[in-house]
């Protein structure tokens, strides 16, 4: 006998994914910025029963009902200043009901969008100061920069400081046959941006040690 139901670990379809959308929006009542709409799988002990039913065929009718579909949606909620609160919700997928909401606590970070990877790269590569930095290395031609972003905390030497920053490290690739697949990390360049994340505004340029003789202590000023 086959199940006329959606699977309960099957990803959610584009349709699901709209669906839940729509319902955070209208609970919320103000911007969002949806970062992650996924499946969020049943419990084990809710699952198990429902498993072993499928293996064997589903010889009770009952038991072909799989366990509620439910999607976990995170997001930023913006208010009217422009700051951001991180949220979680949890929506049934069949009734369109929010079970469950959560709001992070400062402290607590999300993780990034492709796109917001990009913003942090194109706002290093318009910065002044990483123009200059990157002007003083005199790269031979037909070598471009390559940047790698990498988001941190908050500093661990101020309490109660939940700022968020990111850290971007450069290297160095060789364009010469303008391949795009190119190894850059054997040629790391010795700095590293730190930036804001909510701002994307260059805070400082930091040298990195290279284990050279020419390495120095002293940071860029921004």
């Amino acid at each position: 006998m086959s199940c006329p139901h959606t699977h309960s670990l099957a990803a959610l379809s584009s349709d699901e994914i709209r669906l839940v959308s729509s319902i955070i929006r209208h609970a919320r009542k103000r911007p969002l910025f949806l970062r992650n709409v996924f499946n969020l799988e049943p419990p084990k002990r809710e699952m198990l029963p429902y498993l072993d039913a499928e293996r064997a065929g589903f010889p009770d009718p009952a038991a072909s009902t799989p366990p509620p579909r439910r999607a976990r949606a995170q997001y930023d909620m913006i208010e009217e200043d422009g700051s951001r609160s991180y949220m979680e919700s949890t929506v049934d997928v069949a009734t369109g009901k929010e079970t469950e909401t959560r709001l992070l606590e400062q402290h607590q970070h999300t993780s990034f969008t492709v796109d917001e990877f990009q913003e942090f790269i194109d706002s290093a590569l318009a910065s002044p100061v990483f123009q200059r930095v990157v002007e003083e290395l005199q790269l031979p031609p037909h070598w471009q920069v390559y940047i790698d972003p990498w988001p941190f905390g908050g500093s661990d030497v101020e309490p109660g400081n939940t700022r968020r920053l990111t850290q971007l490290f450069f290297f160095a690739r060789g364009m010469t046959k303008n391949n795009d697949d190119v190894n850059h990390y054997p040629f790391p360049l010795p700095f590293c941006v730190v930036m804001d994340t909510a701002t994307m505004e260059v805070l400082r340029v930091e040298r990195t040690a290279t284990g050279g003789h020419e390495d120095l202590e002293a940071d860029f000023a921004v």
